[in-house]
């Protein structure tokens, strides 16, 4: 039987969360993994299937806080053993919730049928099979508003199948490819499409020029209705790599044809503490909001080490599909009514970009200056797991402090069950103003669940210069770890002046690559460079951290394609946007 799930009231104040999601991801080996999301509303709550998590959903009221709630395989007729969600698909329909497994279960007598399970009680945990159907890679379950229902599915490329609503059986010569397949990379139209290995961290990709030739996979495929219009959404190059992006075609029919939108891709996360935005679902809220869940990427332990996101998406007046990302791993508002797909910032900047820490011990090549370099892919790490190991920053100046997000790493952990008694994380984190009188503002010392980016919204602002995170209990016998201590609220300054003579040079042999170039503004932290295909389309871009930058280079423009841009420039008390520019094929 499923856990029961405790009720969780939406206050009336606008709450606020931060990338990536705080979930209680499952080991896989040293790492915990979480990918390839779904969430859907469900008799106003809802429900989120994700790949090699859980041994089951989560289920919530508010997007903010989640539960755990269990398969219960007893009505399903099922082993347990070995049975674990793939880039699962979930759908509601006609008072049930649907779902089906990547390819199958792995219980099956046939390995080629999946099961088509679906339930009308999913906190309870019980769910009843209704069908085997042959098993389909990456699976979306589709249904129209007429009724009809299709599955989305396919790996390199995404094909389309309808499936007969009565009993669930495959209409005989309805599958058939949504796109074309690429077969070489000159067929490659997206700059962002080419994939080399080596490139995966990198924002500067001009040594990897005339090396990115692999054929990237279109994956994770996912259909949108809006307007009357069709929006058919896939990932690539690969999941190993922030970037890591979803595209989007249109079509009238849900069958196509579908032609690929020129403001392709729809979603990407370039840059910043974490990146990757691909392999998502797209869903409305209780209010009518749309949204991404999509998966970020951290890939140091293994390449499919990854983490789950959520971003506001919508549709402009033009009818373009847009996700906002920038500065998507900064503290968002979570809406309370309907109307707020544009970006929803707290307004609250990062304090602790390149600030001075020390700590009780470290780990050779795990120095304390890690927790501080706004990088997920980098950490500090403490010689032990004891209670008391430490970590201190300095801020460098009393800085206001709405909300701290605690993000620890996997240093030294035991093989782990999921779940696993022993995997939580308690600490205590203090406030000072002169580094010798403390205060506790936030105190997890009893905390017993799993918190690997542990997200705090302070309901009384603080004013301090100097923070010290205290371990209390580190998760599975491991060290006491963070990847970073990321504290947002407000500088005391001001923002940067607007950046001036913004340049880009499209490259003339290949305009998918392009440099751009600026004077540095003063006292900025780093840049967003923005892109869209209209002066009030810039629905793209990505962030550059360092202030001292002035210059990158990279690949992710459409042929002939023409292009408007932006540079913004922020740092802890604000940002600055510069004039829009426009640069042709």
């Amino acid at each position: 039987m499923g856990r029961p799930v405790m009720s969780l009231k939406q206050g009336t104040e606008p709450m606020t969360f931060c990338n990536p999601l705080n979930l209680n991801y499952a080991f896989g080996g040293e790492d915990r993994h979480g990918a390839d999301p779904v969430i859907v509303l469900f008799n106003d709550k809802y429900y989120l299937f994700d790949t090699h998590d859980l041994l089951g959903y989560r289920a919530s009221d508010d997007l903010i806080h989640w539960e755990d709630v269990s398969f219960d395989r007893t009505s399903l007729q099922l082993a347990t053993a070995g049975q674990t969600s793939l880039a699962p698909a979930a759908a509601v329909h006609d008072g049930y919730l649907y779902y089906l497994n990547f390819g199958g279960n792995a219980n099956n007598i046939d390995p080629n049928m999946g099961n088509l399970i679906r339930t009308n009680d999913p906190l309870s945990g019980q769910w009843e099979k209704v069908a085997e159907i042959p098993g389909r890679g990456d699976p979306n379950l589709f249904f129209d508003d007429d009724g009809r229902l299709y599955i989305t599915h396919g790996l390199p490329t995404p094909e389309i199948v309808e499936i007969n609503p009565q009993d669930y059986t495959e209409i005989p010569g309805t599958n058939k490819p949504l796109v074309p397949p690429q077969t070489s990379p000159g067929e490659i139209v997206r700059g962002i499409q080419r994939f080399n290995r080596e490139l995966s961290d990198h924002l500067d990709t001009s040594q990897f020029f005339g090396h990115m030739v692999d054929i990237h996979i279109r994956e994770g495929s996912w259909l949108t209705k809006h307007n009357g219009k069709y929006y058919l959404q896939a990932s690539s190059p690969g999941t190993q790599t922030m970037w890591y992006h979803d595209a989007v075609w249109v079509a009238d029919e849900p069958t196509g044809p579908y032609h690929e939108a020129d403001y392709s891709p729809v979603a990407m996360k370039v840059g910043g503490f974490i990146g990757s935005s691909g392999h998502s679902c797209v869903f409305q809220d209780k209010h009518g909001n749309y949204w991404r869940v999509t998966t970020m990427w951290i890939g140091v332990k293994r390449s499919f080490e990854r983490r789950i996101g959520l971003f506001t998406t919508g549709f402009d007046a033009q009818g373009r599909m847009f996700t906002q990302t920038l500065l998507g791993d900064y503290p968002m508002l979570m809406p309370t009514g309907p109307g707020r797909s544009e970006s929803q910032l707290a307004g609250w900047w990062v304090q602790s970009y390149n600030k001075s820490c020390t700590a009780s011990s470290s780990l050779p090549g795990q120095g304390p200056e890690l927790a501080s370099d706004e990088n997920v892919r980098t950490w500090w790490s403490a010689s032990t797991g004891n209670p008391g190991e430490w970590l201190r920053m300095d801020l460098g100046k009393p800085c206001r402090i709405n909300a701290v997000q605690v993000n620890f790493a996997e240093q030294g952990v035991k093989s782990a069950g999921n779940p696993d008694p022993d995997d939580y994380h308690s600490y205590k984190l203090l406030a000072s103003q002169d580094g010798q009188q403390w205060r506790l503002i936030v105190d997890k010392s009893t905390n017993k669940t799993a918190v690997p980016h542990d997200y705090i919204e302070l309901v009384t602002p603080e004013q301090a210069r100097y923070l010290k995170l205290e371990n209390v209990h580190s998760a599975l016998g491991g060290q006491f770890a963070v990847r970073g201590l990321r504290v947002f609220g407000h500088g005391g300054g001001h923002a940067p002046v607007a950046v001036r003579d913004f340049r880009v040079k499209r490259q003339e042999d290949d305009d998918r690559n392009a440099t751009f170039s600026w004077n540095p503004a003063d006292n900025a932290d780093g840049y967003i460079i923005r892109y869209g295909v209209a002066p009030d389309a810039l629905h793209l871009g990505f962030q550059i951290q360092g202030g001292q930058h002035t210059n990158v280079t990279n690949h992710i423009l459409n042929h002939g394609t023409k292009y408007w841009y932006r540079i913004d420039a922020f740092n802890d008390s604000g940002i600055s946007q510069s004039s829009v520019i426009h640069g042709g094929p």
